[in-house]
């Protein structure tokens, strides 16, 4: 998508720092990049990757002595999440976290998606790679997991380490995309787009006046993340949630999504992805789809989510689809 030219050659961004004494800076970067060279997603490659390729760089140059002293400190800040770490060798040990550290660039999380009702205005979180409960050494955001958990974001997952926070204007129908400012005070459960955010999202039948009751009601289980033939997906108590991996041309109004009682058809122009029975009876009104970017070993694609709000929120799904 052509990017059009924005009112300002500059937007407002955010990062939020895993250690919560630190204050949301507000950053500045440059709006001319467009989609296919945006700034916030060059920024947040270079900050989570970057401090990693210096450290591998750190151990490919060091002498012998280095080198070891560096790997023990890699071995130490492991040892808590992994207790397989006794018995790698050094050589190993270097290999598993060059694998790690080239498997994505960044992760991104669509706190909102684009829709007519938020003037096509949509908010992403951008974290480290492999910040999962996999990597304490970072440092558990607290303040950006109450904030993705504040708008309704359905899939539970624990961020570790510093994040970004963007927000974005992409309108297909009128072939527009540009970068808006996003301020250190909409970094709030009482924020404008937030509050929209919940009333849109039907993970829960109600919300809460304060983000420590929405916590609460929200602290369920979710199925780790099955991987299908052609789609992956969880589920929470209200949803399902499928992704399924698209080409980085495709475009919304490329797609066809057909929800009934209890089946579901994905349609991308005359091809059909995916098509078969649900798990369970569907909430046609209530459940909905959106595209978003992801990357994928530093390649940029689009990404088809499916939400499928559960009729009985007592059920869990033994599928998603049942694909013939």
């Amino acid at each position: 998508m052509e990017a059009k030219s924005s009112e300002s050659k500059f937007f407002t961004y955010v990062l939020i720092s895993s250690d919560s004494s630190l204050p949301i800076r507000e950053k500045k970067g440059e709006t001319s990049g467009g989609l296919n060279d945006d700034f916030l997603m060059k920024e947040a490659k270079a900050y989570f990757v970057e401090p990693q390729n210096q450290l591998l760089n750190q151990i490919n140059n060091a002498n012998t002595t280095e080198k070891k002293s560096l790997i023990d400190e890699i071995r130490r800040q492991l040892s808590n999440s992994n207790n397989n770490l006794s018995g790698m060798n050094d050589d190993t040990l270097v290999e598993m976290v060059k694998s790690a550290y080239k498997a994505t660039s960044c992760e991104i999380l669509a706190l909102t998606v684009p829709t007519k009702q938020n003037n096509y205005e949509a908010v992403s979180m951008y974290i480290a790679p492999n910040s999962d409960s996999s990597s304490p050494h970072l440092g558990a955001n607290k303040r950006a997991m109450d904030l993705k958990k504040a708008c309704n974001y359905t899939r539970e997952q624990e961020i570790f380490g510093d994040v970004f926070v963007g927000r974005y204007k992409d309108n297909e129908e009128e072939n527009i995309w540009m970068r808006k400012d996003f301020t250190a005070d909409e970094v709030s459960f009482d924020a404008d787009w937030c509050q929209l955010a919940r009333t849109t999202r039907s993970v829960s039948s109600s919300t809460s006046s304060t983000l420590s009751n929405l916590l609460k009601t929200q602290q369920k289980d979710e199925v780790v993340e099955q991987d299908e033939n052609n789609y992956k997906w969880t589920q929470t108590q209200n949803e399902i949630e499928i992704k399924i991996l698209l080409e980085s041309h495709v475009k919304t109004k490329d797609l066809e999504v057909v929800f009934q009682k209890c089946f579901c058809q994905v349609n991308l122009q005359d091809k059909i992805l995916i098509s078969g029975p649900t798990g369970g009876d569907v909430l046609v009104g209530d459940s909905t789809y959106f595209v978003q970017d992801v990357l994928i070993e530093k390649e940029k694609k689009r990404e088809l989510c499916i939400i499928l709000s559960k009729k009985d929120v007592t059920s869990w799904w033994d599928f998603a689809i049942k694909i013939k």
